[in-house]
């Protein structure tokens, strides 16, 4: 007898339109009674989430998967739930709350059986002979029957084109657009109006939870059979997608060739050249720095993009699509530290401090903040660069960089505030900025925060130095930009300040010139303590989605590149007043309207 199956799209924790579906395919509901016919049922993934009745769905077909009467493929939404049982960091939203409340009515029996199924779901199956595929989100020919990463990770989650639409939303890759396999594809993942063949692919999610219906695909009559939804339990973010005939979907394209990091360091510095004398900092008339140790002063920071939907202000989609709109396909994300953003220099021994700085009081260094003063009490200040000057000798980076002195960007953390305990504070490494003879805006974070954790490990007590956590995000890669959005709410959800949002090299530029540095994207908690705690009301919310981010952005880009400028000079042996005048100009932009920092 020939493989025969039943197929259906996406359940979402509709239990009952499930059983509805079943009867209409002649299926038997006790898992122990096969189908007169011998067909099996398949399930395309996303059984949870949303829905009225999640564990009842998910132990209903494990039921039968275990009787032999069926079988099913991950959804992301699936290992989502699974991640979230385990305890490990996920997104919030997307009906998990949902889940996560259904199962704690549940016994621990239920808990356990439900986030093993789930975590052990395949990421696809190869049916009848080849001749049929099923994949959660789809699946190019390349990865069918593969175990591979890519191909699971494709299967469940499919792909982004790095592009973001109107509603900062990201735009996902019409991979069946350009698919020519001979096995037929179904899969669910995105609610259509219309279920309809394209290149041997079929979409079978008919957005049951929405209020439309359940659907199932017979193989190989390659028949249609759909129960109406009993009722609507969540509204789409994205909505139905029409026909593909009336809208064909966005596919992925290659990334637009851009500036070199070089190119755009060029450009940066060019710009600045014209922006010293016009902010005030000619050489004639602006005497040299007062504080020796400041060589370079970095950038205020905007916020991202805000968001347009929901009652929130800042959400790291804001941040991405920005970037995106440049052209960047892939930026760093970064855990924004609370507390004084410092610069430090620091000299290897005291006869480079005298050669190098003009200082001979006996300091091999200094630490001031973004606006060049000197903030820490001089015994800290001065623990904290005798610190730094041991780890590097210990790291080896004197050698390594062949060099006798270190220009450092960072924040310092745990200053005491008036009237409370002394602290001792730490500095927490961003950014590796110089060293004698070049800088390094030309390179990635990676490398400069990888160079910097040698300089911390290096460190014996470990507990004055540090480097900012991160990660790297391709954003056209949907776990990578899921990942970064759970790590910003697990962040904020403990008091942290929310995260960092930059492109992949200290300087770096888009389609149309150099873009911002970073992107500071803040949870609502700490938004809260900025705009104060009605901020969310929907007057304030509206107003502050309204406000002008054109002069903060022009600042922090303008700033960048004079800091940038600064210390091209000062590495170059220029003259201080050279120096100086750039350090004018820089605090010399208007500041934009406050918005906390």
């Amino acid at each position: 007898m020939p493989a025969a199956f039943d197929i259906i799209g996406d359940v979402h924790g509709c239990d009952a339109e499930l059983v509805a579906l079943m009867e209409c395919l002649g299926h038997p509901i006790d898992p122990a009674r096969p189908h007169p016919e011998g067909r099996r049922l398949v399930f395309v993934g996303d059984l949870v989430d949303r829905g009225p009745a999640s564990p009842a769905v998910v132990i209903r077909v494990k039921r039968l998967a275990e009787a032999g009467r069926g079988l099913c493929v991950a959804g992301n939404h699936d290992i989502r739930l699974a991640e979230a049982l385990r305890g490990e960091p996920v997104e919030p939203g997307h009906g998990l709350e949902v889940s996560l409340g259904q199962l704690a009515a549940e016994s621990a029996e239920v808990w356990e059986e439900v986030a093993t199924f789930l975590a052990r779901l395949p990421g696809h199956l190869v049916l009848d002979d080849g001749r049929l595929v099923v994949a959660h989100a789809g699946l190019e020919e390349i990865h069918h029957g593969s175990d591979a990463n890519a191909a699971r990770e494709a299967a469940i989650h499919g792909a982004y084109t790095g592009d973001f639409d109107d509603r900062a939303m990201p735009v996902r890759d019409d991979w069946a657009s350009r698919y020519r396999g001979a096995a037929a594809v179904v899969q669910g993942h995105t609610p259509v109006a219309a279920v309809e063949w394209l290149n041997n692919t079929i979409c079978i999610d008919t957005g049951c939870v929405y209020g439309d219906r359940l659907t199932a695909l017979r193989w190989p009559e390659r028949e249609l059979v759909s129960v109406p939804a009993m009722a609507c339990h969540a509204r789409s973010a994205r909505g139905p997608l029409p026909p593909r005939r009336l809208s064909p979907r966005p596919v992925a394209r290659p990334a637009p060739p851009l500036p070199t990091a070089a190119d755009a360091l060029a450009t940066l510095r060019q710009s600045a050249v014209t922006e010293v004398p016009r902010r005030g900092g000619n050489v004639a008339e602006d005497p040299p720095a007062p504080d020796p140790w400041v060589i370079h002063l970095p950038p205020t920071m905007s916020p991202c993009d805000p968001s347009q939907h929901g009652d929130g202000l800042e959400h790291p989609l804001g941040a991405f699509a920005h970037y995106a709109a440049a052209g960047l396909r892939q930026v760093m994300c970064e855990e924004k530290q609370t507390g004084l953003r410092g610069v430090a220099v620091v000299c290897r021994d005291m006869a480079t401090a005298a050669r190098r700085f003009g200082v001979g009081d006996g300091n091999a260094g200094a630490i001031h903040s973004r606006t060049g003063h000197r903030s820490l009490p001089a015994i800290d200040e001065a623990s904290l660069v005798g610190a730094i000057r041991t780890a590097a000798d210990a790291a080896g980076l004197w050698t390594s960089l062949d060099t006798d002195w270190l220009c450092l960007d960072g924040e310092i953390i745990g200053l005491a505030d008036a009237g409370t305990d002394r602290s001792t504070p730490r500095f927490v490494f961003f950014h590796l900025l110089a060293a004698e003879g070049r800088t390094f805006f030309d390179r990635e974070h990676v490398w400069h925060l990888d160079t910097l954790r040698r300089l911390c490990a290096a460190r014996a007590d470990g507990g004055s130095l540090g480097v900012t956590s991160h990660r790297v995000i391709d954003l056209t890669r949907p776990m990578d930009v899921a990942a970064a959005i759970a790590w910003w709410h697990a962040l904020t959800a403990v008091g942290a300040e929310g995260i960092v949002v930059k492109p992949l090299t200290l300087a770096a530029a888009g389609t149309d010139g150099p873009v911002q540095p970073a992107l500071k994207v803040r949870g609502a908690d700490w938004l809260r303590r900025v705009y104060g705690k009605d901020y969310r009301e929907p007057a304030s919310l509206g107003a502050l989605r309204d406000r002008s981010l054109t002069t903060k952005r022009a600042r922090a880009l303008g700033q960048f590149a004079i800091g940038i400028e600064a210390l091209e000079r000062f590495v170059a042996g220029e003259r201080r007043e050279r120096v100086a005048a750039c350090l004018a100009a820089h605090g010399a932009w208007v500041p934009a309207e406050d918005d906390g920092g």
